[in-house]
């Protein structure tokens, strides 16, 4: 659990990181369509809209991949406290003289 956390804050920490250079594209990009010596920026145009639609998708399974963790987290958490209540409750005086009473009598 550990492990994934930490892989995705360490994809999430570069995605931010390349936020920088994606706002220099979109400059460089708008650029070579607003000049006349480009020519047909059709490319250029299209390359962009594959690009941001990446970006987004990135954003999205990001976005989804925290929220799964977190889910993680909170069943593991759930999980811990109900496993720790069971053995508080095998600890109780009561319940050890039960079940040593058991495996006697058996």
């Amino acid at each position: 659990m550990l492990q994934f956390k930490q892989k995705l804050a360490e994809v999430t920490s570069e995605s931010r990181d390349r936020e920088d250079d994606l706002e220099r594209l979109r400059g460089v990009a708008e650029a070579l369509v607003q000049s006349p010596k480009t020519g047909d920026a059709s490319r250029v145009q299209d390359t962009m809209r594959r690009l941001e639609q990446s970006w987004r998708e990135l954003d999205d399974m990001l976005s989804d991949k925290r929220k799964e963790a977190g889910v993680r987290e909170e069943q593991s958490s759930r999980c811990a406290i109900s496993l720790a209540k069971k053995l508080t409750l095998c600890a109780h005086p009561k319940f050890v003289y039960l079940c040593t009473r058991r495996v006697i009598l058996k």
